[in-house]
């Protein structure tokens, strides 16, 4: 395993652990203990994906993207991007508090931080952790 998919599987772990506490409301159709961070493989992607996911936030101005987890049947879509430092991270997300989204909770450990935010039924939960920056969307009125 590369040494940016570990860290990458780093940042999802915290951006999952950080956000156990304070889950986003289920989808419509889907209960919250029916999703986990395993339903679904990586899909390793240079292009930023475009979907009614991403539509609903800003595209960081800094960062590779890594790869994508399609979590679309619970209402979750997630981003993983690389070799972003963490006052990009934080720059990233500013610009979602620009674009209107309202922060949740933010916490900082020794190694990661994370982020939630919420913009009318859409939770956000951005995580950072060694050069890399998970985003997971959760869309709370998705069927």
């Amino acid at each position: 395993m590369r040494k940016t998919d570990i860290l990458s599987v780093l940042a999802l772990a915290a951006l999952v652990l950080l956000t156990a506490g304070c889950r986003a409301p289920a989808p419509a159709g889907t209960s919250a203990a029916s999703w986990a961070a395993a339903d679904a493989e990586p899909a390793y992607t240079t292009e930023w994906p475009e979907n009614e996911y991403t539509a609903k936030i800003v595209k960081p101005a800094h960062g590779e993207m890594d790869y994508v987890l399609d979590y679309a049947s619970s209402g979750r879509f997630g981003l993983v991007l690389k070799d972003i430092s963490e006052a990009e991270s934080e720059e990233y997300v500013d610009a979602l508090k620009d674009y209107g989204y309202s922060e949740l909770l933010s916490e900082e450990g020794d190694v990661s931080v994370g982020t939630m935010l919420e913009k009318e039924g859409v939770i956000l939960s951005v995580s950072y952790s060694e050069s890399a920056m998970a985003v997971l969307i959760t869309i709370a009125d998705a069927e």
